[in-house]
């Protein structure tokens, strides 16, 4: 399981509304003195994301809570934002290869799969049944 602090910014009957800090892996790393990723980090600043869970515990508005996501959403979440559009990529290449003999028409067909594979991954995700489920563990 990952754990991330997130504190309660709204909440009604069923669910939870929080805000959660983004957070990098710059903080452990040995050369963050010498990273261009970390300097740019520390320039940005911070940046929040709001996420909403299940309600299955009393809270208030504005007390710090531990969320839990689960490994295995997480992997799934990857596996679709990056695998299916580049095997909808290779698959529309593939088809126009076989249509026909023209180069520039498999990299246009390619490009059109990795399109449709990025708009299918966020109707996929739009319905919110399929994202990441996140529960409270501790107040």
């Amino acid at each position: 399981m990952i754990e991330q602090q997130a504190k309660v910014i709204q909440f009604d009957k069923q669910t939870v509304w929080l805000e959660t800090e983004r957070q990098s892996t710059c903080g452990q790393c040995q050369i963050r003195r010498g990273c261009g990723t970390a300097l740019l980090e520390k320039h940005v600043g911070q940046r929040f994301s709001n996420i909403n869970v299940m309600k299955t515990s009393d809270v208030i508005v504005g007390q710090n809570v531990q969320i839990e996501i689960p490994e295995v959403a997480l992997l799934r979440g990857a596996f679709f934002m990056y695998i299916v559009p580049l095997l909808m990529l290779f698959l529309f290449a593939t088809i126009a290869q076989l249509i026909t003999a023209n180069d520039g028409l498999e990299i246009l067909a390619g490009f059109v799969g990795l399109i449709v594979g990025f708009y299918g991954v966020r109707y996929y995700f739009s319905g919110n049944n399929h994202g990441i489920r996140a529960t409270i563990v501790k107040d």
